[in-house]
Parts: C-alpha cells; sequence; structure tokens
C-alpha cells in the first residue's frame, strides 16, 4: 500500500499534462501512487496518461465514457486511490519536489491529522496575471480548530487566509471514505462542495509552513465560459445542506456574494464584454453594474500590483 495517493483529473489538458505527472515522478519520497483520470478529453490527454501508465507501474489510469466534469473526475480518483493519503493536482499544476514527503512527514503529528494543509503559489502563464502577488500563508502552529474555522470562511467568503481549494491538501483516506458526498453534476464551485461535505466531519486540520503547490493561473482550468452562470443555482442548492452548525445564519448569503464576485472577476480577466456579465447576473444580483465595476477596479489593481512587483 502506498503512503499517499496522488489524484490528476484531466480534461483537455495534453500540454501541461506531462509536467504535472512529472512532476510527481520526481518526487523525493518515491512511495506514491498517481491515478490519471481522463474526463472523456477529445485531444491527446489520454494518449499522454496511458503512456505513462505503461512506463511506470505507480502510475493507474482511469477514464469516463462522457465527460462528467471535475467533482465526478476526483470521486472516481479516490475510488481507485490505493493510499492512505490522498491528494489532489490539477493537471495544468505542479507539485514542488518534497511536497508529498512534507505532508506525510506532517501525518505522524499531534493532534493526529485528518488533513493537511500546505502553501501554494501563482504561476504566471504567456498571457495572463495572477490573482495575487504572493502566496496564500498558513502558519504551521495555528490550532486544528482555528484552522477549520479559517477554511470554512475562506470556502463562504473567499478570504484569502485560506484557500478553499481542494488541491494543495492532503486528505486521510479513511475520512474521504466515511464522507458522504453529494451527487454534484455542475461544473462549477466543485472545491467548494467536496470541502463542505469533509467539514461536515468536524476533520481535524494541520498546516505545514511549505510552498508544495504550483498553481498555474490562465491555464487549462481558466478558459472562462459564460455560461457558467447556468449552474449557480445547482451549487447553492447543493451547498445549501453542506454548511456546517457553526455557519452563523448570514453564510449563504455571503456564499452567494462571494461566489458571484469571483465569477465576475474571472469573466473580466477573460475580457469579456460588461454588457454579457451584466445580462448574465442580473437574474442573481441587484446590483450587478455596482459588482461589476468593483470586481473591474479590483482586477486592474491586482495585475498593477503583479506588474510593479514583477518589474522593480
Amino acid at each position: 500500500m502506498p503512503i499517499i495517493s496522488v489524484i490528476i483529473p484531466a480534461y483537455n489538458a495534453a500540454g501541461t499534462l506531462t509536467r504535472a505527472i512529472r512532476s510527481v515522478q520526481r518526487q523525493s519520497l518515491p512511495d506514491w501512487q498517481l491515478v490519471v483520470v481522463d474526463d472523456a478529453s477529445t485531444d491527446a490527454s489520454r494518449q499522454v496518461a496511458v503512456a505513462a501508465a505503461e512506463r511506470d507501474s505507480r502510475i493507474v489510469f482511469a477514464a469516463h465514457a462522457s465527460r462528467e466534469g471535475l467533482y465526478m473526475a476526483r470521486m472516481t480518483g479516490i475510488g481507485r486511490a490505493e493510499g492512505r493519503w490522498i491528494t489532489f493536482l490539477d493537471a495544468d499544476d505542479w507539485l514542488s519536489r518534497d511536497a508529498l514527503l512534507r505532508l506525510t512527514q506532517a501525518a505522524d503529528a499531534t493532534p493526529v491529522p485528518d488533513i493537511i494543509a500546505m502553501n501554494f503559489r501563482y504561476r504566471l502563464t504567456a498571457l495572463h496575471l495572477p490573482y495575487a502577488p504572493a502566496s496564500m500563508r498558513v502558519e504551521a502552529e495555528t490550532a486544528p480548530d482555528e484552522l477549520r474555522h479559517r477554511l470554512l470562511q475562506s470556502i463562504i467568503d473567499s478570504e484569502p487566509a485560506m484557500s478553499p481549494a481542494a488541491w494543495g491538501k492532503a486528505y486521510r483516506a479513511s475520512l474521504l471514505q466515511a464522507t458522504v458526498f453529494p451527487d454534484y453534476q455542475a461544473f462549477w464551485g466543485e472545491d467548494r462542495i467536496f470541502l463542505l461535505a469533509l467539514l461536515r466531519q468536524r476533520p481535524a486540520l494541520r498546516a505545514i509552513d511549505y510552498i508544495g503547490y504550483n498553481y498555474r493561473w490562465g491555464g487549462a482550468s481558466k478558459r472562462f465560459d459564460l455560461s457558467t452562470i447556468e449552474q449557480y443555482r445547482q451549487f447553492i442548492d447543493a451547498a445549501r445542506p453542506l454548511l456546517p452548525d457553526e455557519a452563523d445564519a448570514e453564510a449563504l448569503k455571503r456564499l452567494n456574494d462571494s461566489l458571484l464576485r469571483y465569477f465576475v472577476s474571472e469573466a473580466i480577466a477573460a475580457g469579456t464584454p460588461k454588457a454579457d456579465i451584466s445580462r448574465a447576473i442580473e437574474p442573481y444580483h441587484p446590483c450587478g453594474q455596482a459588482l461589476i465595476a468593483e470586481q473591474a477596479a479590483a482586477v486592474a489593481h491586482r495585475r498593477l500590483h503583479y506588474l510593479l512587483r514583477r518589474f522593480a
């Protein structure tokens, strides 16, 4: 049994998948399993994954007959994982060399953790700029209850204190096996639904002060599609029963607002005309023009901040 399983969901990621796989193969910890799940790609992703599995017995290939989305690809990967710990890697990102070693070393901490979070950094692609100029840092000494609270607040409010993404974290396999995950078919908000389901188990969290995940902002996962707003209500309906007891009465409204801010900022960053954005969010936000103006200013500020830091 491997110590840790890495799950890579892949959809039309042939251009970046090789790098993601190699980042696992180059880990300083050799005792791992890699599960690549092809979500019915129409490019060469399947061939890349199959070729890697043929060369390395630690790599397992799985495939969907039709596209089911990131969430279901991760569920398929969990079903094939054999490690005592499980972590996720997007097909356009990569791991730092000691990521798996540092995650598994933290598994021996007291109290025994169920989820271990590491830091990450944004990586720039040729045509895009990152949302933040620096890593989101989590202190290793933070108590488990405080970490759980911070993760919940990040999911609800999109706070930068802790990433609300499924990647960049390792999960005890027994925790995943004990969790009842909803049957979620939308292609939006998958990470938050996954984490909200886990938080209902009140898991013990631990953080390590190591930048082990490299997030490629502007890559395959950032091909924005305005039509995803149509799945917005599916996300809210799925999230409502998953909010833990400690969430306050305003949590669902704040979750609404934070996801709409995220959607608008994604649309602006992708160059979508503001009139089109306004029409898309009109059923969900009474002050759409104000929200668009707010997020346009925020995106411009982040880009300027990044440029100043990059060329200073």
